[in-house]
């Protein structure tokens, strides 16, 4: 068995535990339509428990999953740590191209109002 195995299994387990001790239960409602092998799309919306979801489906679908997770939050130190071994695919989302820039805007046709 390779280290990166060994550590996923940690991490899984770890969070197993988290997952176990923060919600009693947790209802899963035809879990048995998820097929045992082949691909599957899982789609969780993206909101405030972005890394909550991965830990609740993969906790309820007995099958190994890899999530897609933002490339920023993959980089960080102890967080991305835990996404890699989770087996996640990093996404760079659209606002990590943004820079910040120094600029004026101007739209032909508009009234300019000084701030007070």
């Amino acid at each position: 068995m390779c280290c990166q195995t060994v550590i996923r299994w940690f991490v899984r387990g770890l969070l197993w535990i988290c997952t176990n001790l923060f919600f009693r239960e947790i209802d899963c409602f035809n879990d048995s339509k998820i097929p045992k092998e082949g691909p599957v799309i899982f789609v969780c919306a993206p909101h405030a428990n972005q890394f909550l979801d991965p830990l609740v489906v993969s906790q309820k679908c007995h099958r190994t999953i890899g999530f897609l997770a933002a490339k920023k939050s993959m980089d960080r130190k102890y967080v991305g740590k835990m996404i890699k071994a989770m087996d996640s695919i990093p996404v760079k989302r659209p606002q990590d191209y943004m820079v910040k820039a120094k600029g004026t805007v101007t739209v032909e046709g508009a009234i300019r109002r000084d701030r007070p």
